[in-house]
């Protein structure tokens, strides 16, 4: 198994109360789960999830539109989503992407505890993935000894073999051609978060040089950083270095 709650194409749906674990579950034994994202929103409109418990191996929740040809092809967004009320207590935290092909607008996330999470707020996809993330909120956030509280990150790298193009192309650090298969990332709000025990990062923004992260507004934003032994890897990319107590990264 991987992905635990994977809903594809569809629409008005409210997810309430839901209680989710892919890693340990309630009683604290180890689930044998690789790569498993809690719910998985693909390509989904006017989707609430509201006062859900999620204790996750990967994302806890992750906003997808579709992967590459199929997602562009299929060209549905995921818009007018919304969380709130929310506790994640192991995984990855709230993601969008990789696969967001389609795009990915109008997405809310309010008033939601993130604890003992490898990240908080994580947005990530990579070249010739395509696609967009605009119009993006995230409000009123308590996180405890989390590894990163924000992460946007243009050059992620999992499950690399699956990509036509190669590996030169796909994580060069200089700017390529931009295209249809450029994505890029705008128009994105976070405020009123709360971090405490923090043991890698406080803020780590890895762009592509030739579609910078625009438009985005951190505000209201307390980290209490402690780091941790060994460093923390900041995102899933190349040649990054772990991270151990920085405060902001870009």
């Amino acid at each position: 198994p991987a992905w635990c709650l994977h809903l594809i194409y569809c629409n008005e749906v409210l997810l309430e109360d839901v209680k989710i674990f892919t890693k340990y579950d309630e009683d604290g034994n180890l689930c044998d789960m690789f790569n498993g994202d809690g719910i998985d929103l693909d390509s989904c409109s006017d989707v609430t999830v509201r006062s859900s418990l999620i204790g996750s191996e990967d994302d806890c929740i992750a906003i997808k539109s579709g992967r590459d040809v199929e997602g562009r092809r299929v060209g549905i967004p995921s818009k007018n989503i919304l969380i709130e009320n929310c506790r994640f207590i192991s995984g990855f935290g709230v993601a969008i992407g990789s696969e967001m092909s389609g795009g990915v607008k109008n997405l809310t996330v309010a008033n939601c505890v993130f604890q003992n999470t490898e990240r908080g707020i994580r947005v990530k996809t990579r070249r010739k993935r395509g696609g967009y993330v605009k119009n993006a909120s995230f409000s009123n956030i308590l996180m405890e000894n989390v590894g990163a509280v924000i992460t946007m990150n243009g050059y992620y790298c999992c499950v690399c073999g699956e990509s036509p193009f190669p590996k030169e192309i796909l994580f060069d650090e200089g700017p390529q051609p931009v295209d249809e298969l450029t994505p890029y990332f705008s128009d994105i709000r976070i405020s009123g978060i709360t971090a405490r025990g923090v043991t890698g990062v406080g803020i780590y923004l890895y762009g592509l040089p030739e579609s910078p992260i625009r438009d985005v507004s951190i505000s209201d934003v307390s980290m209490e950083i402690i780091g941790c032994d060994g460093g923390f890897p900041p995102v899933a990319a190349f040649n990054r270095k772990r991270c151990n107590g920085e405060g902001i990264v870009i």
